[in-house]
């Protein structure tokens, strides 16, 4: 089915403000008020707080048992090493666990799975909703098979009249379906946003109440 203009707007929303995070703002991107810039040219990791982008320790798939302060995992839980170490405190699942009176919201976008099956089941089972935000012709969701995505999938060219809801974690119609894994040229862009270009300011797409 196709995307509401809801989750739609959100993921634009979400493309603009991480575009930003490559432009070296330093005091606001668009409405957000940067406590903190991220910036390690040795891990190639640029962003700020709430966001970053990590070219470096996307590689490290080393499977390893997660422990994060407030946070019952199930038996069995593993996650890839390279995004536990620097995400691990923002995550969503963290935010979820140790603030269940709150509904969390998370968009995710342009993202492989990282972790395996015990933890997906797990993050679909939190109070809150994660998107997950696909390109056309993205081949990065498809880079670690031996790991799950959980979440709910959005795909299209940019558009909201070509963004669809994906149905499960493998649709043939989304980015499973593709055929391509690792950095392709779709990476780069997301919901019409193209990485690194869009400053610190301006217009930015309003999000409508549900």
């Amino acid at each position: 089915m196709l995307a509401s203009a809801y989750d739609y707007n959100e993921l634009v929303r979400a493309a603009t403000l991480s575009s930003a995070a490559y432009d070296g703002c330093q005091i606001q991107a668009f409405d957000v008020n940067i406590t903190q810039q991220v910036y390690d040219v040795g891990t190639d990791t640029q962003g700020y707080i709430g966001f970053t982008q990590d070219f470096a320790n996307d590689m490290d798939t080393t499977p390893i048992t997660p422990v994060l302060s407030g946070v019952n995992f199930p038996p069995g839980t593993q996650v890839m090493n390279g995004v536990y170490l620097p995400w691990s405190s923002l995550s969503y699942i963290s935010l979820a666990q140790n603030f269940p009176e709150k509904n969390i919201t998370s968009n995710a976008l342009a993202a492989f799975a990282i972790g395996n099956d015990v933890f997906a089941n797990f993050g679909s089972s939190q109070q809150g909703e994660l998107r997950r935000g696909n390109n056309v012709a993205d081949g990065v969701p498809n880079t670690y098979p031996q790991f799950t995505h959980y979440g709910i999938e959005f795909y299209g060219n940019g558009t909201l009249a070509s963004t669809v809801q994906c149905e499960g974690e493998t649709d043939p119609q989304c980015s499973a379906g593709n055929g391509l894994t690792y950095i392709t040229p779709g990476h780069f862009f997301s919901y019409g946003i193209e990485l690194g270009t869009t400053g610190c300011g301006g217009g930015i797409p309003s999000v409508p109440t549900k």
